[in-house]
């Protein structure tokens, strides 16, 4: 087995592994709930079946919550669906401005071309 077989599957399970360590990290207050999470949704990536199902669960939660009518959980749901829309942009739009810089190396033209 190549380094490379090894890795796509030791990968996925130090990716969940940093996961659970984060969830558990969210409650007590010796571990970094939040660093461990990024890390392990970072290792896992964004092909995961299960983080794919977990995000839309989010987004639906996200969505009823903001269509609440309640004075206080209305305005914090709409302001976090909000910001969901906001964060999903920004990353839809970083990654198109990374598949552009890939499609350049990939043309081996050293030269950058002016932003439109």
């Amino acid at each position: 087995m190549s380094y490379r077989e090894i890795w796509a599957w030791v990968r996925p399970a130090v990716g969940w592994g940093f996961i659970l360590l984060g969830i558990v990290g969210l409650f007590l207050p010796v571990l970094q709930g939040l660093l461990f999470l990024a890390i392990g949704v970072s290792l896992v990536g964004r092909r995961s079946r299960a983080l794919r199902w977990l995000t839309v669960q989010i987004k639906l939660l996200l969505r009823r919550w903001a269509a609440l009518p309640t004075p206080l959980v209305g305005p914090v749901g709409r302001w976090l669906w909000k910001a969901w829309q906001r964060t999903s942009r920004q990353q839809r739009q970083f990654r198109g401005r990374q598949e552009g810089r890939q499609e350049g190396r990939r043309e081996g033209s050293g030269a950058r071309t002016p932003r439109s």
